[in-house]
């Protein structure tokens, strides 16, 4: 949706970032005023490469440092769709009651960059969260002959 970018450096760096994270787990903006983030996911993507080539120790640490700093295109919308998960999250939980988490999305709303993830937002809030599958749920059975 963002035009000339590299898709599949996009999707590395999501899962070099979301590899990480099951180390240290995807730590909410509470625990983070308590606990140093960076240290452990730093720690974690050391301890995960380093038997790797050092050729792929190399690309998935530019990688990394590029979604962390969101300093190239593709790091921005990296970034924007690791944020749209936690806005895709919480929009679940405002449409089955837990109306407390509609200040997820806004955070998520005001901190995207890119067009496409603005666009994804603004239209998060014309849509129930299950609406993607209706129509979907479909009977596969037959009924036995008696």
């Amino acid at each position: 949706m963002e035009g000339d970018v590299d898709p599949d450096k996009i999707v590395t760096m999501l899962i070099i970032h979301d590899n990480m994270e099951t180390r240290v787990g995807d730590q909410d903006k509470i625990g983070a005023r308590y606990y140093s983030k960076k240290e452990g996911e730093d720690k974690a993507f050391r301890e995960q490469t380093e038997l790797l080539p050092e050729m792929i120790q190399e690309k998935w640490q530019r990688c990394f440092n590029e979604f962390e700093g969101r300093s190239t295109k593709e790091g921005i919308i990296a970034k924007d769709a690791d944020w749209l998960e936690v806005a895709f999250q919480a929009k679940e939980y405002v449409d089955t009651g837990y109306k407390a988490a509609q200040n997820w999305i806004d955070n998520v709303a005001i901190a995207v960059e890119t067009k496409s993830a603005k666009k994804i937002i603004a239209e998060m809030k014309n849509v129930e969260f299950t609406d993607w599958f209706n129509g979907l749920k479909k009977m596969t059975y037959t009924k036995l002959k008696k």
